[in-house]
């Protein structure tokens, strides 16, 4: 069929994006006439580029451009003379074309280097315009794109995936080209995922997908299956018929000739009840339990039966195996495995075959006369840590082995009430003895369930999931998208997007602004609930949290915003548009509308707590007029009446002509309220990082002419730095040697600042040795702790050995005291930290001896006590 002009010419950015700049050699099937090949050739000026296009014309133009251009179709033998060891081959929307894209992906696997990966632009099938057309009942080919004419094949998200796991590919989705529906389209289409079971905020995202880009890497367990599988009898209970059929069972394996035997169970009232009517119906002596929404790719049964054998040599106690475990380290769960989850690939811990306490439950596989039977009242939870458990008793270990599949599932993972009630039943179970307990969800104490994070659980290998980029993309700007939600007074949706990505605090707070002004207060008081959620405290989130819990009968949200105001009034002083705010007339409208909607129910005690909150942001506006205008001082030594705003430290940064500072803005503020105690006193202050030694004059200025300032620096030119009472060191925080030398050299410190290189090894490092010779009564302050979540300083959001990981096990220290378990004892650290002060980017630690804490009763009983009460009443009466 011949093609419009330029239909051979087109560059698909999004595609050239991916293609990695460390390439060297790149094959590109479908070249069209070379125009993506050229645009690499400059953008990488090194590599060489071959093509294959079927269009002799098109290729003759590509020849011109590339280095080397094969005339022809792939689904013909033409690949056979392409010498193989290229980086990347590139799909340029070209496999919805093929009537059998399998072969064609199958065939270049061959040509890939190790390391090497494939690139595939497919068009989305689930976008809104398609299914506009279905629905309209007007489905229509187009002369170009999602509907192309020469279109023989059609791709979702999941379809395609399923698609490279049979070619022997471990996918990921790395990029989309979005195009969102209408407004009210979206609402309609989302309405239409609830019955269907499916997660509505990456529904959203499938809806506006009109293009993915794919990438895939070679799967190595798919070659090294060549021998057949032993029989497998699977059991799968099912109460989706669409899901199952989508699914397991058109799994590869079982598309052509096979030994297994498929059982399918349905009103099977829990996982126990299922695996125990499976195995009885078992032929064959290996079972697989497996959910209805997992996919079994071609081979897999090869590769599983293979793995489980080779774990069976190297680990003769092998019982129960999976594809998806975890072990428990220093309190939390650790994963091993490779699976495709969703729309990404979970490559998780080191390498498998590997001894885990829990399998993830999608997919468990056990000899039939060794099955210890699993507790049928846990319902559809935790019978994978309960058979593993069982295991042990046994004597034997489960084993999360290499086999990859994909688990389809269409919701993400939520806690209900059955949850708790299955954790709490394992814990008081038999199993008590094993705890704590890792599972892929929650880590088993003997006191319950603690969740962490599922999805973030993964090592430095998982790929990356690109979805939240695409939907920021297709959000488009913030406050639009808010106002239009609200315009639709569709509330949950707009709870449903906030919390499926990240936002600029900024813009939330200026939108927040925006819906007071118009008095759309509850839309306000959503912003408002999650930015104090994430610690922020600003006298607007005060007044739309305060407004908010009056609107909704919410006291608690009326206090908190309450509080928000009274701590706002200590703070910095309001900026132009925040003291035109409190100012002028919004805020008598805001309190006048509440009055409106209250005064009707004549309520007294709600026009009270209304008034409470209008007084609360008068005098938050009035005293920060007073601020504003010059009532901090910023001299003396005598403490001032500035409180802990930072306002002397920060007319010492803005004003003085000191050496250079290098400041967070709000770091003043935690400042002050931690140092002002020691202000004209003879404090002894360590800072690491001298950097152009401006804030060591600082603080020399701040604390007074008794205070003695020491410096730390890996740089030998600071020393030129050192003045009067301001001494410096030439060390390295990463040395633990030159760490005990200054302790050696030097008496213990007051305050302890660390600002030196930020790296992980640098703080932990620092604290860990330092921590010691600070005085009883001092504070040990840590800075821009965001460095934990960039990988360029060591960290990364949850990684094991960023500073904010190994700083929550100094929360754990606090708590000691109260601890039932074995694995966490009073230590030093229990005996000296008296509080731990977090803040954006800064740890403060107050030091000083801590007794073993106790509490007493005073005052006469109101109502009778029950027996804890009266004995503990009857020894404060003693004493």
């Amino acid at each position: 069929m011949e093609k419009p002009a330029g239909y051979y010419e087109g560059i698909n950015v999004h595609l050239l994006d991916q293609v990695p700049v460390t390439a060297g050699r790149i094959l590109e099937i479908g070249c069209g006439a070379g125009a993506l090949g050229a645009c690499v050739k400059e953008r990488m000026p090194g590599v060489v580029y071959h093509g294959l296009e079927l269009d002799p014309e098109a290729a003759s133009s590509a020849a011109t451009r590339l280095d080397r251009v094969f005339v022809g179709s792939i689904e013909s033998d033409l690949l056979s003379q392409v010498e193989a060891g290229y980086d990347c081959v590139v799909f340029g929307d070209v496999l919805e074309h093929l009537y059998d894209p399998l072969t064609a992906l199958r065939r270049v696997r061959p040509l890939l280097q190790p390391g090497g990966i494939v690139l595939c632009s497919v068009p989305n099938a689930q976008h809104h315009s398609v299914l506009a057309s279905l629905l309209s009942g007007d489905f229509q080919y187009q002369d170009a794109g999602l509907l192309d004419r020469t279109h023989v094949r059609f791709f979702t998200y999941a379809s395609f995936i399923k698609l490279m796991l049979d070619a022997g590919l471990v996918p990921e989705i790395v990029d989309a080209t979005i195009w969102d529906p209408a407004p009210e389209f979206s609402v309609a289409l989302k309405a239409t995922l609830t019955p269907l079971r499916q997660d509505p905020v990456r529904g959203a995202f499938y809806f506006s997908a009109y293009q993915y880009i794919f990438r895939g890497r070679l799967n190595p367990g798919y070659d090294d299956c060549e021998s057949p599988a032993f029989p497998i009898s699977f059991i799968v209970p099912t109460n989706d018929p669409r899901v199952l059929g989508d699914n397991f069972l058109s799994s590869a394996i079982f598309r052509q000739p096979h030994p297994h035997q498929v059982i399918l169970l349905e009103n099977q009232t829990s996982a126990g009840a299922a695996l125990a009517n499976g195995v009885r119906q078992a032929v064959h002596d290996f079972v697989v339990y497996a959910h209805q929404d997992v996919y079994l790719p071609d081979r897999w049964d090869r590769q599983f039966t293979r793995r489980v054998l080779q774990a069976r040599q190297s680990l003769p106690d092998a019982g129960v195996f999976g594809v998806y475990g975890v072990t428990l380290r220093d309190g939390e769960g650790v994963h091993h495995g490779l699976v495709m989850d969703r729309h990404w690939a979970r490559q998780c811990g080191g390498p498998l075959p590997v001894v885990v306490e829990s399998l993830d439950e999608m997919l468990i596989g056990f000899w039939k006369a060794g099955f210890p039977g699993v507790n049928p009242e846990l319902g559809y939870h935790f019978y994978g840590t309960d058979l593993v458990c069982a295991y042990r008793e046994q004597g034997e270990c489960a084993v999360a082995v290499e086999a990859l599949c994909f688990h389809n599932s269409g919701l993400g993972f939520a806690v209900d009430q059955a949850f708790h009630d299955s954790a709490q039943r394992l814990v008081r179970s038999q199993w008590r003895k094993f705890l704590p307990l890792a599972t892929s969800c929650v880590v088993l104490t003997a006191e319950g369930a603690v969740l962490f994070d599922r999805e973030d659980r993964s090592s430095d290998t998982t790929m990356r999931d690109t979805t939240m980029d695409a939907m920021a993309d297709a959000a488009g700007r913030f406050q639009e998208t808010v106002v239009a939600l609200d315009d639709r007074d569709d509330l949950q949706g707009l709870l449903e997007w906030l919390q499926s990505q990240p936002h600029d605090p900024g813009e939330m707070l200026a939108t927040a602004v925006e819906l007071l002004t118009r008095r759309r207060m509850r839309t306000a008081y959503i912003l408002a609930m999650i930015l104090a959620n994430q610690g922020c405290c600003n006298p607007v989130i005060g007044l739309a949290l305060g407004a908010g819990g009056v609107l909704f009968g919410n006291p608690m949200e009326e206090q908190r915003g309450l509080a928000c105001l009274r701590a706002s009034q200590e703070s910095l002083p309001l900026n132009d548009a925040q003291r035109e705010l409190f100012r002028g007339p919004l805020v008598a409208s805001v309190i006048h509308e509440l009055l409106g909607l209250a005064l009707p129910e004549a309520g007294t005690e709600r026009v009270a707590r209304i008034l409470a909150l209008a007084r609360a942001v008068v005098e938050t506006g009035a005293r920060k007029e007073r601020v504003s205008e010059g009532g901090a001082g910023g001299g003396g030594y005598g403490g001032g009446d500035s409180g802990d705003t930072g306002a002397i430290l920060l007319d010492y940064f803005e004003n003085h002509a000191h050496r250079m500072i290098h400041k967070w803005m709000h770091y003043f503020e935690i400042y002050e309220r931690h140092f002002s105690r020691f202000r004209g006193k003879p404090v002894s202050l360590l800072e690491f990082g001298v950097y152009h030694g401006g804030s060591l004059q600082m603080w020399k200025h701040y604390f007074g002419p008794e205070a003695r300032i020491y410096g730390v620096d890996v740089d030998p030119r600071c020393v030129e730095l050192g003045e009067e009472n301001i001494q410096i060191l030439i060390a390295d925080q990463e040395d633990r040697e030159s760490l005990r030398a200054i302790k050696r050299a030097l008496p213990r410190f007051d305050i302890i600042i660390d600002d030196g290189g930020h790296t992980m090894t640098q703080q932990i490092v620092t604290i860990e040795e330092m921590y010691a010779h600070l005085n009883d009564g001092g504070l040990y302050l840590i800075e821009d702790l965001h460095t934990s979540y960039m990988p360029a300083y060591g960290g990364g959001y949850r990684h094991p050995e960023s500073f904010i990981e190994y700083a929550k096990h100094w929360i754990d220290a606090l708590h000691a005291w109260h601890s039932q378990s074995e694995a966490l004892t009073v230590d030093a650290r229990t005996r000296s930290v008296f509080g731990l002060h977090y803040y954006d980017s800064v740890l403060v630690i107050e030091k000083r001896v801590i007794d073993k804490p106790d509490h007493f009763m005073s005052g006469v009983p109101s109502f009778p006590l029950n027996p804890d009460e009266q004995v503990i009443y009857d020894q404060n009466r003693s004493r």
